[in-house]
């Protein structure tokens, strides 16, 4: 996360125990990343609202990566196994975003004129 950017010190020690705050930060931040104009709202206050927040991210990743996640997992808030597994997806997401990241410098100058 430190090398994308990403402006807190995050260890993997923090998903230890169900942190879904911190997931749907760094979640909402990634697709920041990707493109800076989703309108992704970050209502994380109830239950419904973390399915919704993971459900909008998913749809726009599936539309960005053109690839099947399946979220239903996610939605629950005390299920360690499923926020490690977000944090996998988020870590794939992110390994795609650091490459392009590194591919860009390479066609810059196709795109300066």
């Amino acid at each position: 996360m430190e090398e994308l950017g990403y402006p807190s010190k995050v260890s993997m020690e923090s998903f230890n125990s169900p942190n879904f705050e911190l997931v749907a930060n760094s979640l909402h931040w990634l697709m920041l990343r990707f493109d800076p104009t989703i309108d992704l709202v970050k209502d994380i206050s109830t239950e419904a609202s973390r399915v919704n927040f993971v459900k909008a991210a998913t749809k726009l990743m599936v539309y960005i990566r053109n690839d099947n996640t399946n979220v239903l997992p996610f939605a629950k808030p005390h299920n360690a196994k499923a926020t490690r597994t977000l944090v996998n997806e988020i870590t794939k997401c992110g390994t795609a975003l650091y490459d392009m990241l590194n591919v860009e410098p390479k066609f810059k100058c196709y795109f300066s004129h």
